[in-house]
């Protein structure tokens, strides 16, 4: 029997995170934990109140999850993952950090990592990455030249190569 655990961080940020919206400085987590037989799966969502995800909406649907999960063990992972998107509904914050959890808690019971269940090669895959800026941006950019960011497969690996360490 899956048991399944909710828990609400307030995470400071080492750097505030600014976007058109506002500035964040703490950072309302909401860790869902599955367990059965010893074994532990995790997965986290972060709140966003522009898309109306709260403490209490990831909490209660994530909790939604437990009576779904009863009946399920953690080796069937078609069923666990039905369970969890009847639970999460339409609130993809929530169905995340289910989802997250469900794949943990299933490659830890096989005694394999994920990737490798999948069928995949870390070092094949693209890397990613995100920049951030340690200067605050300018408010008009209309003074800057364009520099609109390219998209698509070769943009994308030119951009994780050169993100991606190299070994001496």
């Amino acid at each position: 029997m899956i048991d399944l655990a909710v828990r609400h961080f307030a995470l400071p940020l080492r750097h505030p995170f600014t976007i058109s919206r506002g500035t964040v400085e703490v950072q309302d987590t909401v860790i869902v934990q599955l367990h059965e037989d010893g074994c532990f799966g995790y997965g986290e969502a972060t709140t966003n109140p522009y898309y109306g995800a709260t403490v209490e909406s990831l909490s209660r649907r994530m909790s939604d999850a437990t009576p779904l999960l009863r009946g399920v063990g953690a080796d069937d992972l078609d069923a666990m993952l039905t369970a969890i998107r009847a639970a999460a509904g339409d609130d993809m914050f929530a169905c995340c950090a289910l989802d997250a959890a469900v794949h943990d808690l299933w490659a830890r019971r096989q005694g394999l990592p994920l990737h490798r269940l999948w069928g995949l090669d870390p070092a094949a895959g693209p890397a990613s990455a995100t920049f951030a800026s340690p200067r605050p941006m300018p408010r008009s950019t209309s003074r800057f030249p364009s520099t609109a960011p390219t998209c698509g497969a070769a943009a994308s690996t030119a951009a994780s190569s050169a993100a991606r360490p190299t070994s001496s």
